[in-house]
């Protein structure tokens, strides 16, 4: 071979080289194309799951706050006045008992075990209050141990506290936090 003339092994060598250099450059990028859209569907889903969880439990304590309010104003009046609720409130609360039970349904779907728990141990808690209050006689002691300052306002929000932990909402200083967005 002649001085200056080269194989021609050398640049089909460097031709090969610069292939399996593209081929190579280009299954990296698809691979870390496809871990970012899969990083980007996952955070997707889980603000798609916090949209959901925040309405369900919208929807359930709409429900819940007026069956505290009213049930809280029954026990009161029956403490104060030893009078027992009429029975347009009694079927009130019967009626709001049933409108809590589908969204409860919902809660159950996507709460955590423990504030399914929680909320598990404050309806019963209720529905034995409504119970005694709605029986033919009831009397303070019918209510047993429960006054109105501890339910069903206090048991209603403590639930509240629980689901804003699990929306990873400060329960000591919600306002405050919604307050900002305003």
């Amino acid at each position: 071979m002649p001085s200056g003339q080269v194989s021609i092994w050398i640049p089909l060598g460097v031709a090969v080289l610069g292939i399996v250099g593209v081929v190579i450059g280009n299954v990296v990028n698809n691979r870390s194309q496809n871990k970012r859209l899969l990083i980007q569907a996952l955070d997707d889903e889980r603000k798609t799951l916090h949209a959901d969880k925040m309405r369900i439990f919208a929807s359930f304590i709409e429900v819940f706050h007026e069956w505290a309010e009213v049930l809280h104003h029954a026990v009161d009046k029956l403490i104060s006045e030893d009078e027992p609720p009429s029975s347009d409130v009694a079927t009130q609360l019967k009626d709001l008992g049933e409108r809590i039970r589908p969204r409860a349904a919902q809660l159950y779907l996507v709460a955590s075990r423990d504030l399914r728990d929680k909320c598990d141990g404050i309806m019963w808690l209720y529905r034995d209050t409504i119970t005694d209050l709605c029986a033919d006689a009831p009397s303070v002691t019918s209510v047993g141990k429960v006054t109105a300052e501890d339910v069903p306002l206090d048991a209603y929000y403590e639930l509240l506290n629980h689901m804003r932990a699990e929306l990873s909402i400060d329960p000591k200083n919600a306002a405050a936090q919604w307050d900002n967005y305003g």
